[in-house]
This record gives C-alpha cells, structure tokens and sequence, in this order.
C-alpha cells in the first residue's frame, strides 16, 4: 500500500480539546460533591463525620491536582 500524500492526519487543537477535559473533571467534582449535604444531615458521631469529610477533601485534591496536571501536559504538547 503506497503512501498518498493527499491524507493528512487530523489532530484536535488544545483550545478545542480543554473545554471538554475541564467540563469532565468538572462532573466529577460535582459528583464527589453530591454526597456532602447527606453526610452532614445524617446525625452520625463528630469523629466519623470528620473522618468522611477529610475523604471527601482528599478525593477533591486529588481530582483537581490530575486537572492541573493534564492541563500542564496539553500545554506542553502545543510546542
């Protein structure tokens, strides 16, 4: 099969590709968040709520340190 010339590879641009990145950890943090009304109007003991809110804060962080990560990658991609 020879090589034609005419085909070019088709890439995404970074700024069309991050709207879509941003507004899927977007959800995702919206779904972590989606528990913590629950957590609080449960009636459960001080400790376990602070145990299940400090989960919630380290699952956030983590979240959003892979954002900026992904982020920082897309831009180094561009050159």
């Amino acid at each position: 099969m020879a090589f034609n010339r005419s085909l070019r590879h088709h890439t995404l641009r970074t700024s069309a590709v991050l709207p879509l990145f941003d507004g899927i950890f977007a959800v995702a943090l919206t779904l972590l968040a989606f528990d913590v009304p629950d957590m609080l109007g449960m009636g459960i003991g001080g400790h376990q709520l602070v145990v299940r809110l400090l989960a919630y804060g380290v699952s956030a962080a983590v979240v959003v340190v892979y954002w900026f990560k992904l982020r920082r990658l897309l831009g180094l991609c561009r050159y």
